[in-house]
């Protein structure tokens, strides 16, 4: 199944354990900024650059990275 966006398409799949996704996108949870800042750097050397009229690394892919946080109660359940 496709979704067309304003100019793009979204690739939609269904598989039985994950549900319905994107492909191409995940989820991954972190415990701290060095993991973030791993992810962010890991996905930025995966992005495809190529030389334009412009500029010797012009971006040919565009990345979304969202983050979302989780307030946690460090002392609930302490004894």
């Amino acid at each position: 199944m496709t979704v067309v966006g304003k100019t793009e398409y979204l690739d939609l799949r269904e598989d039985p354990d994950k549900g319905i996704s994107i492909a191409g996108v995940n989820l991954q949870e972190v415990k701290n900024t060095a993991e973030i800042m791993n992810i962010l750097i890991e996905g930025n050397k995966r992005r495809t650059t190529e030389s334009t009229n412009a500029n010797l690394t012009s971006s040919r892919s565009h990345a979304i990275f969202q983050i979302f946080t989780k307030i946690v109660d460090k002392k609930k359940g302490a004894s």
